[in-house]
């Protein structure tokens, strides 16, 4: 019996399409430097890491609109800590393309991480399932950035 593969990437994997070593922050760091990360790196998320580079959360371009903006806080004296998204579902990077859209799908989120067993992060994954894979793209990096030793992938 055939299997229809949702994705059409059949047996091909989250380390195939993330994005090695993403720019991170930590809690306590302002909201203009999650932004800056954004712009510099083409991406509307980015992971947060604690001291052991462990994932904490992730912070979005509408977490910053929604919870500050919208609510008539200056981001300018905001921190990451006050617009994160704690409560995430994360993958490691051998589960298959299909899984991790089905996650985002039941879930309703356009953004998965990806992280080693130990939640190190890898990457803060994908975006809307919905999108042709193969529109991913990969952004460039930059070492002055804090690092998680991770990786991204965003449709």
């Amino acid at each position: 019996m055939l299997t229809e593969r949702k994705s059409g990437l059949g047996s091909r994997r989250v380390r195939d399409i993330m994005t090695a070593d993403p720019a991170c922050v930590r809690e306590s760091d302002g909201i203009v430097e999650a932004a800056r990360i954004m712009k510099r790196e083409d991406a509307g998320v980015v992971p947060i890491v604690d001291g052991d580079r462990k994932l904490v959360g992730i912070i979005t371009d509408r977490d910053i609109v929604v919870r500050l903006v919208a609510e008539g806080r200056n981001p300018l004296e905001c921190k990451v800590n006050e617009a994160m998204t704690k409560h995430i579902q994360s993958v490691r990077d051998d589960a298959s393309v299909d899984d991790v859209l089905d996650i985002m799908r039941s879930a309703n989120v356009r953004r998965v991480p990806v992280c080693d067993q130990s939640r190190r992060r890898r990457s803060p994954s994908t975006r809307t399932p919905t999108r042709p894979p193969s529109g991913w793209s990969i952004p460039s990096t930059s070492a002055s950035s804090t690092r998680a030793g991770t990786s991204t992938t965003r449709a």
